[in-house]
C-alpha cells in the first residue's frame, strides 16, 4: 500500500498546477508525506500547503473486483499565504480564506487525479470533508480526502494494479 500512495504523491508533488497555484498563493511548493509517526511531526503550521497521505488499504479476494483506498489531509493557513481572514465577493460575501485555499488545492488534486496515467484510473469515489481548525490559535485549518478505486482482479502477480 506505501507504494500507492509514494505514487500518487510524487505524482501530485510534481504537478505543475499544484505547483504554480501554491507559489501563487504561499510563495513556496506543497510538502508531501506518506504517513506519519505522530502529531507533532511534519506536516504543521510550518509545512503549509501540505497533502498527507495515510490510511492506505485494499480489499482483494475471488470476486472480480479488487478495491484500493486511501486518505489525504490538506493542510492551509491564510496567515502564511499573508492575507485577511475573509475574501469577500463583490456581492458582499465574506468566504473564509483557509476554505477557500483549501478548496482551490483539492479541486486542482480531484482534476489531477482524474488524469493520472492517461485518464485510466480516475477515483471511483472522491469525498471531501472540510474539518476547519485544527489549532488552539485558529492558523492550521484542514481538509479530509477519502479515495476509492476499483478494478476488475486478475489473482496473482500479473493482475496486480500498477499504480
Amino acid at each position: 500500500m506505501v507504494e500507492m500512495s509514494r505514487k500518487l504523491a510524487e505524482y501530485l508533488k510534481n504537478s505543475q498546477t499544484l505547483d504554480d497555484y501554491c507559489q501563487q498563493e504561499f510563495g513556496k511548493g506543497i510538502t508531501v508525506a506518506v504517513e506519519y509517526a505522530n502529531t507533532n511531526e511534519v506536516p504543521d503550521i510550518n509545512s503549509v500547503p501540505y497533502l498527507m497521505f495515510y490510511n492506505a488499504g485494499k480489499v482483494e479476494g475471488l470476486a472480480k473486483q479488487a478495491e484500493y483506498s486511501c486518505d489525504l489531509v490538506v493542510g492551509v493557513s491564510s496567515e502564511v499565504a499573508g492575507e485577511d481572514n475573509y475574501v469577500v465577493t463583490d456581492s458582499e460575501v465574506y468566504i473564509l480564506r483557509s476554505y477557500k485555499l483549501a478548496s482551490d488545492i483539492i479541486q486542482i488534486i480531484q482534476q489531477e487525479l482524474n488524469n493520472y496515467k492517461d485518464k485510466k484510473l480516475p477515483p471511483k469515489v472522491f469525498q471531501v470533508v472540510f474539518t476547519g481548525e485544527v489549532d488552539q490559535a485558529g492558523r492550521l485549518w484542514t481538509a479530509l480526502i477519502h479515495l476509492e478505486w476499483e478494478f476488475e482482479q486478475i489473482l496473482g502477480p500479473i493482475g496486480m494494479t500498477d499504480f
